[in-house]
């Protein structure tokens, strides 16, 4: 027997909850005590678009399901400079290859 997200109720539930509300495929499984991947395969047979990494990431973020990684935190006069050189590199056009 197919999981009900697989039906017609389960589409109408997805684009509620997924497209609608924003939610997480992980949210969404753990509500229905199933598994993410199985929310994710409902998603691609009804034909529903699904979030790119980016898009999942920055949602999560407004969520606050997650947090960012580096925000709010101070960076040492070495991360800086070590930034400003791949920077440099990478207007160059030398990409992140290291000097000789």
């Amino acid at each position: 027997m197919q999981h009900y997200l697989f039906s017609e109720r389960g589409k109408t539930y997805l684009v509620r909850e997924y497209l609608e509300n924003q939610r997480s495929t992980y949210d969404i499984a753990e509500e229905n005590l199933t598994y993410a991947n199985l929310v994710r395969r409902a998603l691609v047979h009804h034909g529903l678009q699904r979030r790119d990494k980016s898009q999942a990431q920055r949602s999560a973020l407004r969520a606050g399901r997650h947090h960012h990684p580096t925000e709010g935190r101070a960076r040492t006069a070495e991360e800086r400079k070590r930034i400003g050189e791949g920077v440099s590199r990478a207007r160059r056009g030398n990409g992140g290859a290291a000097s000789s």
